[in-house]
């Protein structure tokens, strides 16, 4: 694909880990919780395994944005919550980066 022909995998996968960290903060800060709380811990640790480039972990990260994405997204359609869906767009632009681009998937390839 020509739109991510020049996608340096470890930018991206750095940019993807700072938003995953920055959106849980965001979330903590809006409305303290132990949900919030422990999504924050669980998308720092991916946040490190994205910049490490574990094996398989864009999957992962992929598979945590789409499932917040859906489990919000009928409530954010009926209630025109256009700042959420907007995050919701941006997540989804995070998911096609981390599974699409070919040298991202590369990056991720198993090595063991």
């Amino acid at each position: 694909m020509k739109l991510f022909e020049k996608l340096e995998p470890e930018k991206a996968a750095a940019a993807i880990a700072s938003w995953l960290v920055l959106k849980s903060v965001i979330n903590l800060l809006l409305g303290f919780s132990f949900q919030n709380v422990m999504m924050l811990a669980v998308s720092a640790a991916l946040g490190f395994c994205l910049i490490k480039a574990l094996p398989y972990l864009n999957i992962a990260a992929a598979v945590l944005l789409v499932s917040v994405v859906l489990a919000h997204l009928w409530d954010n359609l009926a209630n025109a919550r256009l700042l959420y869906l907007a995050e919701a767009a941006f997540d989804m632009l995070c998911v096609v980066t981390l599974v699409l681009p070919k040298q991202m998937r590369e990056h991720f390839k198993n090595e063991f």
